[in-house]
């Protein structure tokens, strides 16, 4: 049966899917997900290759994160990973924040985790990755900024993913991310080519 965790907020709920590749015994992605009154954010970090190694970059990325995400710009979060990693395998990451007092969506990404928003129950936005990686090397994130009103729904992804077909999917289940997820993983749960990391999300 599907692993699916299903966790409830203040303001919504997520969904999220996390799968080894095939043949190894942990996984090389991580996340951090995290609210409190003032604002939810979610990150993917992805290692780079798989099993042990990137894993242990994967964590360093999403300790980082955990630690210094209160008062710390995502620019900021992206510049203490890198050079928590100076000397690791290196990560690729996407952070995802929503922030209640203001009513702004802030994306940023280094890498290949991708990302799918709607915003308002309306129009969908995929921002366009930024290429590199996280490993102590000179780095410009990628970041947007999205104005809401009321509702936000999201899917985060690692390149695992399956994504035939994801768009089309995410327009049909947006408000209901355990439907999605599971909709999504169903040509990905039997034999992994790579690790894989889905974390979809309905805010309101």
């Amino acid at each position: 049966m599907t692993n699916i965790i299903e966790e409830e907020h203040r303001k919504g709920e997520t969904a999220i899917y996390q799968k080894e590749k095939h043949g190894h015994s942990i996984c090389g992605d991580a996340y951090y997900m995290i609210e409190n009154d003032g604002y939810f954010l979610v990150a993917i970090a992805d290692g780079l290759g798989s099993g042990e190694n990137a894993n242990r970059s994967a964590r360093i990325a999403v300790n980082i994160i955990e630690k210094q995400h209160a008062g710390t710009s995502l620019e900021g979060l992206f510049v203490a990973c890198n050079e928590a990693l100076s000397h690791e395998r290196g990560v690729v990451m996407t952070i995802l924040k929503i922030d209640y007092a203001s009513k702004n969506i802030f994306y940023g990404n280094i890498g290949n985790v991708g990302c799918i928003l709607s915003i308002n129950d309306g129009k969908c936005y995929r921002p366009i990755p930024s290429s590199g990686f996280l490993a102590g090397r000179r780095m410009t994130p990628r970041t947007y900024t999205y104005p809401y009103d009321s509702e936000v729904s999201f899917v985060l992804y690692s390149d695992g993913a399956e994504v035939h077909n994801m768009r089309d999917r995410f327009v049909q289940y947006h408000a209901a991310p355990s439907e999605f997820v599971q909709n999504m993983v169903g040509s990905n749960d039997a034999i992994c080519k790579d690790d894989i990391t889905i974390i979809s999300g309905h805010m309101k």
